[in-house]
């Protein structure tokens, strides 16, 4: 089995553990430390809601699974599952004519 740590060897990415007591301040605090305005968050669960409302654009997957209401309602965008997320995320036309107001 491969370890985490050795996977990201050849990427330029760190590898960061979400603190357990407390995932919600952990994800939003993290956002921030990246600088809010330049974030696309991506989650589901209602750990996620506090990071998906910090985020520029904060993304809902609706997986098999299900999402958390609370999540859902501080999300800018929703999606049926992850694939359909990047490939939005890789057509800018999309997304903008998604977000549009």
């Amino acid at each position: 089995m491969v370890q985490q740590g050795k996977l990201l060897n050849d990427l330029n990415a760190e590898l960061v553990v979400i603190d357990s007591e407390d995932g919600s301040g952990f994800k939003r605090s993290f956002v921030q430390k990246l600088g809010s305005k330049e974030v696309i968050a991506i989650g589901n669960g209602s750990n996620d809601g506090p990071m998906l409302e910090e985020a520029a654009i904060g993304i809902l997957v609706m997986g098999p699974e299900g999402a958390s209401s609370n999540s859902l309602l501080k999300s800018d965008l929703v999606t049926r599952d992850i694939n359909d997320t990047f490939k939005i995320l890789l057509n800018f036309k999309r997304l903008v004519a998604t977000l549009q107001k």
